[in-house]
């Protein structure tokens, strides 16, 4: 693979923003509402997915766009205070719900059968029992690779940020962790109130 393969892969806000951006982005947040309906896990805020309650599509739906929206508007807002380049909110909107495409994969990992056995092994075994489970290890790989993915995820919204509001320095810090940790805050309620 050549090196535009590895820049694009690292930051794809580069070639891709704007409009298109955002219809790719709104495309895998459908596809991980529907991934996630089909194996029952839910994002319980910006920085929780986990089993929840049997629901309609539509809510997996609603959560998909509040873990969107609310960054995004974060994002937005902090570009236009701190940012002296002129902020198009089609850009902005766009490269988040487009950083979002990693989720996609991640939640297929979530629905094998050896992350499921993970989440089901009793917490009373001894840890003789436990490492004689092939679900620990077959879990635990599956985990890692969610790691992965989710880091990837938040490493576009990031760059998202970067290219589309155009911060630097301490700037870009501020507006990102404010989007990720109060926004995590604020997906929590507004998913909540889904129920």
């Amino acid at each position: 693979m050549n090196k535009d393969f590895w820049k694009l892969l690292w930051n794809p806000f580069e070639k891709i923003a704007g409009g298109t951006a955002l219809g790719i982005g709104l495309a895998a947040l459908c596809c991980s509402a529907l991934i996630n309906s089909i194996f029952g896990w839910h994002y319980h805020g910006l920085l929780n997915i986990a089993p929840g309650p049997e629901s309609g599509y539509l809510i997996y739906l609603g959560e998909q766009l509040i873990i969107w929206l609310v960054p995004a508007v974060i994002f937005f807002i902090g570009g236009l205070i701190l940012s002296s380049s002129r902020i198009r909110i089609i850009d902005v909107f766009g490269t988040v719900a487009f950083s979002f495409l990693s989720l996609v994969p991640m939640n297929l990992l979530q629905g094998l059968p050896g992350f499921k056995a993970l989440q089901e092994i009793n917490p009373e075994l001894s840890i003789r029992e436990l490492m004689e489970l092939p679900a620990l290890y077959w879990g635990t790989l599956i985990a890692v690779g969610l790691m992965v993915f989710l880091v990837w995820t938040f490493i576009w919204m990031f760059k998202a940020l970067q290219v589309s509001c155009n911060l630097k320095g301490w700037r870009i810090w501020v507006v990102y962790l404010i989007g990720v940790f109060i926004g995590d805050i604020i997906t929590v309620q507004l998913i909540r109130l889904l129920y």
